[in-house]
C-alpha cells in the first residue's frame, strides 16, 4: 500500500504505534518541517502518487545533468527554506525551480494529494541532549520521534557506538555515545568530558597537521580550490 525512500543510517522510534493513523489519513508523509526529508519520505503507491515527479518542468533537466541536484529534497533552496521562503513563490533565479518539494507542495495546493509534514526527527545530538531509547519508543523531552539520523555524530571522534549485545532495551543516546541507562551519573560525566575533550584535541591537532601540509602543497602544485582549514 506504501513505498518509501530513506537512508540505512536511522535509528527508528515506534512506527507502529506513529504512522497507522498518519498512513489512513494522508498520501505524502515527509517528518522535516523545513523540506521533503531524504532520509524518509513515504508514499501512497498509486499511480498519481507514483507519477508526481513528471508534474516538475525540470524533470528533463534532472536526468541529464550529471550534477548533483537535491531533486528529491528541495534543490538547494536549502538556507532560503530555513529562513522561511514559500516554496510556491517565485524560484527564479534556482538552478532547479521546480524540485519535489515544489512539486508536493503544488499538489497539495490543488487538492491532488494529503500531504503530512512535521518536524518529528532528530539528525544532531547537542551538549545538553539526551535521546531516550525505552522498549521501541523513542524520545527526546518526552516528544516522541520518527526516528533518530546519525549524520553528524557519526562523523565524530568522540561519539561511540556500543555494541548491540552490550546494550540493554533502554538507555540514552547523547553528545558523544551510547549509555545503558542504568549507568551511573559519574561513569556518564567522565565518559563525556573524556571523549569530549579528547575530541577536541584530535580536532585541533588535525588542523595544524592540514594547514602545514597546504602550505607545502601549494608551492608544488596550484590547487583548483581554495581552502581555509580555519574557518
Amino acid at each position: 500500500e506504501f513505498w518509501a525512500f530513506g537512508d540505512n543510517d536511522l535509528m527508528f522510534g515506534n512506527l507502529d504505534k506513529l504512522l497507522p493513523k498518519l498512513l489512513e489519513d494522508f498520501d505524502v508523509l515527509t517528518f522535516h518541517n523545513k523540506w521533503i526529508s531524504g532520509p524518509l519520505t513515504i508514499f501512497r503507491n498509486n499511480k498519481e502518487v507514483n507519477r508526481l515527479f513528471t508534474k516538475s518542468k525540470d524533470i528533463e533537466k534532472v536526468f541529464l545533468d550529471k550534477e548533483m541536484l537535491h531533486f528529491t529534497e528541495c534543490g538547494s533552496k536549502y538556507p532560503e527554506l530555513v529562513k522561511g521562503l514559500d516554496i510556491l513563490k517565485s524560484n527564479e533565479g534556482y538552478y532547479l525551480n521546480e524540485d519535489f518539494f515544489y512539486v508536493i507542495k503544488n499538489a497539495e495546493r490543488n487538492g491532488e494529494i494529503r500531504f503530512f509534514q512535521n518536524h518529528m526527527i532528530k539528525e544532531s545530538i547537542l551538549l545538553k541532549d539526551e535521546i531516550i531509547y525505552n522498549n521501541g519508543d523513542l524520545t527526546i523531552n518526552g516528544k516522541e520521534l520518527i526516528h533518530y539520523h546519525f549524520i553528524t555524530e557519526k562523523k565524530y571522534f568522540r561519539f561511540k557506538f556500543k555494541k548491540q549485545s552490550k546494550l540493554s532495551t533502554n538507555y540514552i543516546i547523547n553528545h558523544v555515545g551510547f549509555f545503558n541507562k542504568d549507568s551511573s551519573e559519574f561513569y556518564k560525566n567522565v565518559t563525556f568530558e573524556f571523549r569530549y575533550y579528547k575530541n577536541e584535541f584530535y580536532r585541533f591537532f588535525g588542523r595544524i597537521l592540514i594547514s602545514f601540509y597546504y602550505r607545502i602543497l601549494k608551492k608544488k602544485k596550484k590547487l583548483k580550490y581554495k581552502i581555509d582549514v580555519f574557518k
